[in-house]
């Protein structure tokens, strides 16, 4: 199946749908890299959806916690654009109620990481206040 989306795309390479298809396939078969163009290319292209900018998100996450021994400053882009992705999807999906307990505990990791601490702690102190008691 996600042969057939690949050839689809490569024969359609701005059709937003597919592209959002595909790095959602590139998503849980763990190909990152892929993940973030693709997903990239799918909010230049105009679709901003808490979706796609949490997979967005998760995705630039596992890239910067996996590179950042090799390159820290790379890393540290990455945390910060990962920062700016989850920001996004948490305005998104916090009305909606999509932006789930462990979508934020990832967002609030990549605060910290970013070195954004005033909303990671903002983050996790709001986390702290809805848990059931």
């Amino acid at each position: 199946m996600h042969r057939l989306f690949e050839a689809q795309l490569a024969a359609s390479p701005n059709n937003p749908a597919l592209i959002v298809r595909v790095a959602h396939q590139s998503h849980q078969k763990g190909d990152y890299i892929r993940t973030n163009i693709l997903l990239g290319r799918a909010i230049t292209l105009g679709v901003k959806t808490f979706k796609v900018y949490s997979v967005r998100g998760q995705a630039l996450l596992k890239l910067a916690e996996a590179g950042g021994r090799q390159n820290p400053v790379l890393a540290m882009e990455q945390f910060i654009d990962s920062a700016i992705m989850f920001d996004k999807a948490i305005s998104l999906g916090a009305l909606s109620g999509q932006a789930t307990l462990p979508l934020l505990l990832d967002a609030a990791r990549c605060y910290f990481r970013a070195g954004s601490y005033e909303q990671a702690i903002r983050l996790l102190c709001y986390l702290v206040e809805k848990l059931p008691f």
